[in-house]
């Protein structure tokens, strides 16, 4: 894995014993971060650092913009002054090298939702199930059963894949019947003994095939990270990023991805997404990400429901709503 060149270190760092000699060729960090650590094993590790620390004070004006920058994405009250004045310093090494454009001082507007659109009464799919339709037309039986019906299904299904009617079953007396003589005609030896051997490659192939499929698609210490990755649960190697900012605190992660910066994990993965949570009122749909409201801001209702926002790379929100969400207590509405 290659090193960034330039990374600022959060208390959570060197807390965690992060390898920051491995992630980092420069590491930064303010003093207030180190007049957060306390704890004699963590102060020992940080003496015996093998890595030059090289401590930076950041402009009081982009101190002040962070600061402002915090506060509209309702994460100023978890933000501690250690915290704003290592957002600050990455923000200040990012603009010396690759210019202040590059950094967003307003949170993007973009939305988007989630949820799991599912008519109420289609049936799951079931292995092994048949689920007819529950409506019937009345005073009509069961239509009867055509080959278009049964192999084609009808295009006006719009919230159900499954077929209705299942096909009749094939009528397998005469194929039993000619299995029957097949078998009364007498073979050769010849014949039955190249049967045999056929049976018995054809047996020793079948058990290979088993011991082969038996290795596949279990999870190993081998491909536990192909599987993490392709399953969306592992963040990827930084590759070509000159600053970055190692912090396990959620609050300023946040903060980082709705900037344009970007976010190393202990290990020196990078992350290019972080979970928060807002707070969104189901009276007038309005939302607000300061948590300690009680009554929403806008209506005046107690109707504040806590939603979980992920934050992308890119700074947008993505609002996740539970698929079968808890009726709001009606007492004290009237």
């Amino acid at each position: 894995m290659a090193r960034v060149p330039h990374v600022v270190a959060d208390s959570g760092a060197f807390l965690s014993a992060a390898p920051l000699q491995d992630i980092a060729q420069n590491l930064y960090t303010v003093p207030e971060v180190l007049a957060e650590i306390r704890d004699r094993p963590t102060r020992r590790r940080l003496a015996a650092l093998p890595c030059e620390l090289h401590l930076r004070r950041p402009r009081p004006d982009l101190l002040r913009l962070v600061t402002e920058f915090s506060k509209k994405t309702g994460d100023y009250p978890s933000l501690s002054a250690a915290d704003l004045q290592v957002l600050a310093l990455t923000c200040q090494l990012q603009a010396e090298i690759d210019g202040p454009s590059c950094l967003r001082w307003e949170p993007q507007d973009k939305v988007k939702f989630s949820s799991t659109l599912r008519h109420p009464e289609a049936p799951l799919h079931l292995a092994g199930f048949h689920l007819p339709s529950k409506h019937k037309r009345p005073g009509k039986g069961h239509p009867q059963p055509s080959p278009e019906r049964s192999t084609i299904p009808s295009e006006s299904d719009e919230f159900s894949s499954f077929l209705y009617w299942r096909a009749p079953l094939p009528s397998i007396e005469e194929e039993l019947q000619e299995l029957l003589k097949t078998q009364a005609i007498s073979t050769s030896p010849e014949t039955t003994e190249e049967h045999r051997s056929s049976e018995d490659g054809a047996s020793a192939e079948e058990e290979d095939d088993d011991e082969d499929s038996d290795d596949e698609g279990w999870i190993t210490p081998s491909n536990l990270k192909q599987v993490q990755q392709d399953t969306g649960h592992c963040d990827t190697a930084p590759v070509d990023i000159q600053v970055g900012c190692v912090t396990t605190d959620f609050a300023m992660q946040n903060v980082l991805l709705q900037m344009g910066l970007h976010v190393l994990a202990v290990n020196g993965m990078l992350i290019r997404q972080a979970r928060s949570y807002i707070l969104r009122c189901h009276g007038c749909f309005k939302t607000t990400s300061d948590m300690t409201k009680v009554f929403c801001p806008n209506c005046g209702n107690k109707t504040l429901k806590k939603v979980a926002v992920s934050v992308n790379e890119d700074g947008s929100l993505h609002m996740h709503f539970s698929r079968n969400p808890k009726v709001l207590n009606p007492r004290g509405l009237r």
